[in-house]
This record gives structure tokens, sequence and C-alpha cells, in this order.
């Protein structure tokens, strides 16, 4: 399933903004306790080599595809609500943390990216540092009861992070812990977009 990532940089003066759009083919989860524990180690890692395969000493061959499109520039925010309609959205959650994304203004931006693209979307704000599972169960929940088909997070690592593993979630009929607890594997997503706040995260996309 596609992953999609939109960035941008929107708290730093006359700064240049990028989006980026990844399909993640491998996740793994690292965390000890079931209920409010943070998602910091749930991490994907795309590639820009579109086809990989290797015979190496120790280890089996495999192939690994994650194409990625990555869109930079100025003001490249204000290309979501298309984006995202390109990538057959239909119903999206906007899902953040605290009052940075509102006092930027870049919130406001991408609701009305989304309505001018036509794109019906509900919110989920509250992240914080070192997200928790019970933030990801809301998420899954109200995506599965809206009929959500496309996360959109906008703010930094741990939001992309809790916005993953509801990716994950929601094109999953158990619970999402179970990929965190190895009782299942990760082989389905639901697209999603990143906006990203702050130049940092722009390892999620390397």
């Amino acid at each position: 399933m596609e992953q999609l990532i939109f960035s941008s940089v929107k708290t730093l003066p006359n700064a240049r903004a990028s989006v980026c759009i990844n399909n993640p083919n491998m996740s793994k989860g690292r965390n000890t306790d079931l209920h409010n524990v943070p998602l910091s180690r749930w991490y994907v890692q795309p590639l820009v080599v579109r086809y990989i395969s290797i015979t190496v000493s120790g280890l089996k061959d495999f192939h690994y595809h994650t194409p990625t499109e990555v869109v930079f520039g100025k003001d490249s925010e204000k290309e979501i609500g298309n984006l995202v309609k390109k990538h057959g959205a239909n119903k999206v959650l906007v899902h953040y943390g605290g009052k940075s994304a509102e006092i930027s203004g870049l919130l406001d931006v991408v609701r009305q990216q989304l309505d001018e693209a036509g794109i019906p979307f509900i919110e989920l704000g509250g992240v914080v540092p070192n997200p928790i599972l019970s933030k990801v169960h809301e998420g899954v929940l109200i995506s599965k009861k809206e009929n959500v088909d496309f996360i959109l997070a906008v703010g930094g690592g741990s939001v992309i992070d809790s916005a993953k593993a509801i990716a994950y979630g929601l094109a999953y009929d158990g619970d999402v812990w179970d990929f965190f607890s190895k009782k299942a594997d990760a082989i389905a997503s639901c697209p999603v977009g990143v906006v990203f706040m702050i130049i940092e995260v722009k390892n999620d996309i390397t």
C-alpha cells in the first residue's frame, strides 16, 4: 500500500518546503507495555533504489520495493490538496500534535487545501512527544467509523510515528499492537501523508 509524505518547513522565515511520497514495505516497533507506550521506535526505511536483489553470506535473498516521490520548493504545502486527491483519497484524517500546527498557520493551509480539493476530512490532535498507543487506538477507531482512507499528519517525528501506526491499524482487523509484539506482520497500510514542520525530520524519508 502506498504511503504519502508531504513536507513543509513553515516555522522558519523564508524557509523552503518539500513534499514527499513514500511506500514503505518494512516497519517494526519496540515497546514493552501495552498501553500509553512511546511509538518512537516505529520506523520505515524507504530506499532510493526501486528493486534490490542481494545475496550476502548470512543474509537471505530479498526484493525490496519502496518508490518515493519528492516535491521540493517554496510553498509546496499548497500542493497538498491536489496531491492527496491524486492518490485517491476520499476522506482524510488530519493528525497533529499541539499548538504549533495551529500557531504556525500550517494547519489552516492544510484545511484550506483539502476544502479546495473537495476532500472531506476529520481531525485528531493531541499527539505528545514519544506518542502513546492509546492515541493510535483512538485514531484507528474514529478512522474506521468515519470511513477514512487517508491519514495526513501535520507536525514532526512523533506525529509521523503516530500516523504510521494508525495507517497500519486501519488496514488491519486486529489490534495494531500485534505488530509491536510480533504476533503479526504488517502487510498493508492505509496511505499516509506527512506535512513536516521542522527540518530535522527529513531523515524520515531517507
